[in-house]
């Protein structure tokens, strides 16, 4: 039971950098569908509750992290995830050019 709950754990963490990576430099390489993919095992062996492939699946993220760490950089790191959360969110919210009319009128001299 202890491995399966390090590898929610890892799994967790392994999915935020494939977010971290997904931007169009490294998509374009034809990774990232690679990383999502094992993230999307190691949920399987997590719902599946399979004790005995937790270990093994947590040896397998261990390989693929050094490889997403070296990839987040090319795009932006946490900084350029939170831009495009905010930019995907946008729509739903009340339209930007509102915004400006909440200035206060300027004074004249």
């Amino acid at each position: 039971m202890k491995k399966l709950e390090e590898l929610k754990a890892r799994t967790a963490a392994y999915n935020k950098k494939v977010e971290q990576a997904s931007c169009p430099a490294v998509v374009e390489m034809g990774m990232i569908e690679e990383f999502a993919m094992i993230g999307e095992q190691a949920q399987m062996v997590i719902d599946a509750e399979d004790f005995g492939m937790a270990g093994d699946m947590i040896t397998f993220l261990d390989s693929m992290e050094p490889t997403l760490d070296e990839l987040i950089p090319m795009c932006g790191g946490a900084t350029r995830l939170a831009a495009v959360r905010l930019s995907a969110e946008a729509p739903a919210e009340a339209p930007a050019e509102e915004a400006p009319a909440e200035a206060p009128p300027a004074e004249g001299g």
